[in-house]
């Protein structure tokens, strides 16, 4: 049971900086998109 829990934070936070990472990304998209929008 010790050795599962041992990666399992890891994989935890993995996850949590890929989430952060897309949710960064994703507002960048959306504001370069409006950025885009007044522009033209």
């Amino acid at each position: 049971m010790q050795h599962v829990d041992a990666d399992h934070p890891q994989k935890i936070t993995q996850n949590a900086t890929v989430k952060c990472r897309a949710r960064v990304f994703v507002r960048l998209i959306v504001l370069a998109k409006h950025q885009f929008a007044k522009n033209t």
